[in-house]
């Protein structure tokens, strides 16, 4: 048996693969034994090929999980399934799992997969379909979620779902802290305002350890990402900003926690607890120079400045 998922959500392309997986070792292979898988970007040809011929161990059958089966290039695999896919489909031992996270292929393999009558693609959801995606997820947990809600969800992620999938969790944690079993659209507001690439915790956490490099090769990764230095100097403000609210709350109070800190500056849990550790130990005036010192920058970006030599110069400023 071959079975291939693809296609442009990669993420539910791949849970599917997992929960694939998941029923073949309950139903098949508790112990793991007859279960193998490889990432074609990096497995051995040999080791790939000796997992399918090998016969099962004490099991009638076995699952061989090959990823990025065609993305990541032609190659020997590929040229041992163009010859050999109508006889692994044949087996009677061997369930073949294939999974590759887009959806065009210029390989001449992909048509022949896409054929097969296990083939499933996952295209693109709409944003109805993805706000109901979100309440079928929250459902799971106990929890629903107001339509509106769901949609500036639905909306803001359409195009990663990735993403989304970690938000949703998240949310849904946030609401059942506070002994709630509804997800409001004022919860996910709150959220959004409070969502941060955690590479920004990160960036942060390199200028207060004075780790010059890091915090470079950091503020390197958001050009590489197309990000413009106006974005990037709103994102550190915003970020800064929570810092002097939970600097200053933990002067009044330095033994509030996470929850608690979110709770007291109406902050989401998440975000108050990755700020409070980047805060914990730093003076408050220190933060304080940090903040007036971006504050000139977005000036000086917002008027036609070098706003990107700048930057680069306040880190190099920031971990002397």
């Amino acid at each position: 048996m071959v079975l291939f998922y693809y296609g442009a959500d990669s993420f539910r392309s791949h849970e599917h693969m997992m929960r694939t997986i998941q029923s073949f070792k309950k139903k098949r292979d508790p112990d793991g034994h007859n279960i193998f898988q490889f990432d074609l970007q990096d497995a051995r040809f040999n080791q790939i090929m000796e997992a399918i011929s090998a016969p099962p161990f004490l099991a009638e059958k076995k699952m061989v999980v090959v990823k990025r089966v065609l993305s990541a290039g032609a190659g020997d695999f590929v040229d041992v399934l163009k010859e050999k896919l109508e006889l692994y489909e044949k087996r009677e031992d061997l369930v073949l799992l294939l999974w590759d996270e887009g959806a065009k292929f210029k390989l001449g393999l992909f048509n022949i997969l896409k054929k097969f009558q296990y083939a499933q693609e996952f295209a693109a959801l709409s944003v109805p379909e993805i706000s109901g995606w979100i309440g079928e997820r929250l459902d799971g947990c106990g929890v629903t979620i107001e339509s509106a809600a769901a949609t500036v969800l639905a909306k803001k992620f359409q195009e990663d779902m990735w993403s989304l999938s970690r938000v949703v969790d998240q949310v849904c944690a946030f609401v059942k802290g506070d002994d709630r079993a509804i997800v409001t659209k004022v919860d996910c507001e709150l959220f959004l305002s409070a969502a941060i690439d955690d590479n920004t915790f990160h960036f942060v956490d390199a200028i207060n350890a004075k780790d010059q490099g890091r915090a470079l090769s950091l503020l390197d990764q958001q050009w590489q990402a197309g990000k413009t230095p106006i974005e990037v100097i709103g994102l550190l403000l915003w970020q800064w900003r929570a810092m002097l609210k939970v600097r200053a709350l933990l002067d009044d109070q330095p033994k509030l926690r996470g929850k608690e800190i979110a709770r007291e500056l109406k902050m989401h849990a998440f975000v108050a607890d990755k700020t409070a550790r980047l805060v914990r130990d730093v003076d408050g005036d220190f933060v304080l120079n940090q903040y007036n010192r971006l504050m000139d920058l977005d000036a000086s970006a917002k008027s036609g400045g070098y706003a990107q030599a700048e930057l680069t110069s306040f880190v190099c400023g920031m971990t002397k």
